[in-house]
């Protein structure tokens, strides 16, 4: 079986606490061009502790955060040109 690829995904960081970090670091790798993936999260201290961090170690990623909502879409594209 070759390599797993993603178009999109849903990670609910209420599931997985601060475990959710190792889910996207596996995950975000595999999301295909032009794929994205939605995070949501209750929590709001572990949304932002998540945030931060897969920012850090994705920069290259397209960010759009949700006014009022702890719900993050990460697009694997570039909105500029």
């Amino acid at each position: 079986m070759g390599e797993w690829a993603i178009d999109l995904a849903l990670v609910r960081g209420d599931l997985f606490g601060w475990e959710v970090l190792a889910q996207l670091q596996d995950v975000i790798p595999a999301i295909t061009a032009g794929g994205g993936l939605v995070f949501t999260c209750s929590d709001r201290d572990l949304f932002e502790g998540v945030y931060q961090e897969v920012g850090r170690q994705f920069p290259d990623l397209t960010y759009l955060r949700f006014a009022n909502t702890n719900t993050l879409l990460l697009l694997k594209v570039s909105l500029l040109g």
